[in-house]
Formats: C-alpha cells, structure tokens, sequence
C-alpha cells in the first residue's frame, strides 16, 4: 500500500467519525488531525506529482542523447 492509498483511508475515516461525535473537544481534536492528515495527503500528491514530470524529463534527456 502507498503512502497516499494510506492517507486518504486515514481521512476518509477521520472525516466519518468527526461527524458522528457530539463532544465538541474530542470534535476539536478530530478535526486538528483531519487537517493534518489532508495537509500531508496533499503533500504527497505534490510530490508523486513532481516525480512524474522528473521521471519524463530524464526519459527526454535520455533519448536526445
């Protein structure tokens, strides 16, 4: 499994319970860490994303050479 296959089953779950809980401190810390989690869920798709384009990159300079 992925890191981000991982994360979004990490936010998917979080944003499920978040909703269901009535005690407005443990809402509070679900949403602290749902943020966290979609900050670092992002983070990951920059970064796969970034890889992609350094990866074509590579390939073109390989094939002009």
């Amino acid at each position: 499994m992925s890191n981000i296959s991982v994360l979004e089953e990490i936010v998917e779950l979080l944003e499920c319970y978040a909703n269901d809980v009535k005690d407005k401190y443990v809402k509070c810390a679900f949403q602290a860490n749902l943020i966290k989690y979609r900050k670092e869920l992002e983070t990951e798709y920059n970064k796969n994303a970034l890889a992609v384009v350094e990866h074509k990159i590579a390939h073109l300079v390989r094939k002009l050479k």
